[in-house]
């Protein structure tokens, strides 16, 4: 029986309204162990003559070399689908502010100046436009499906940036668009219900993790578990900690 497919997003780029730029890769996970350990030695690569994206970059395409080595078939694809920010901002936005918009006028300024200011935009979405985005999430979890039909695993960076500062709203080195824009690879799932994993995939020079995101079909959360023990097996990242 043919060990299963996975697909894989590497690299980081500017979006322009859709996830393009970046590279989707196709992997199949094969349990070689021999190949782990090849795998192993080839990831200890740092890069560290790259400036800190480029680095990224390789890491994350070292990583679908990673699972070449462990027998994967690896193919590279522009775009897989539009990025669903219109879609998830009305409905992420709008349902914060339903939780919470009650408690600003005692809490305000006790909360997060970020959550503040994501409730008060909450609360000017229209009941209108919150049913039209909910619509839309039907449309696009069926584009996501469809995609699903071919793949059983999308591998994708965990986020469209560096690590950054505790304690900030979001990275100095943000990609322009909406307020999440950074975090472009991670909210299309929440939309889908699909489970997903994030797995080091190398470090920056400081010693701060670069993510590998895994996310597998619906209800498919052994095969992501698997996926990512499979790579954590070939790339053992667990003795790394950043100077403090």
């Amino acid at each position: 029986m043919p060990a299963p497919r996975v697909s894989a997003f590497v690299g980081f780029g500017d979006r322009d309204g859709d996830v393009t730029g970046v590279n989707l890769v196709r992997a199949v996970v094969a349990g070689d162990r021999e190949g782990y350990r090849k795998c192993a030695e080839e990831y200890q690569s740092i890069f560290n003559e790259y400036p800190e994206h480029d680095r990224a970059d390789a890491l994350l395409f070292n990583a679908a070399r990673c699972f070449e080595e462990l027998g994967c078939q690896v193919d590279e694809v522009e775009r897989v689908f539009a990025d669903p920010d219109p879609i998830w901002a009305p409905l992420f936005y709008g349902g914060i502010a339903g939780r919470l918009q009650e408690y600003l006028p005692a809490w305000a300024d006790r909360l997060d100046p970020g959550l503040v200011s994501v409730i008060e935009e909450g609360g000017r979405i229209s009941a209108a436009e919150f049913v039209r985005a909910t619509l839309a999430r039907g449309a696009f979890w069926q584009e996501v499906r469809t995609f699903f039909l071919r793949y059983d695993l999308l591998l994708t960076p965990t986020l469209a940036s560096l690590p950054f500062t505790a304690g900030e709203e979001k990275p100095t080195d943000a990609p322009t668009g909406s307020r999440l824009a950074w975090v472009a690879f991670t909210y299309p799932f929440n939309l889908t219900g699909q489970p997903a994993a994030t797995v080091p995939c190398g470090f920056t020079p400081a010693g701060l993790p670069i993510g590998l995101q895994i996310v597998g079909r619906r209800l498919a959360d052994a095969t992501v578990l698997r996926a990512a023990a499979a790579f954590e097996a070939a790339a053992p990242w667990g003795g790394r900690r950043p100077a403090l």
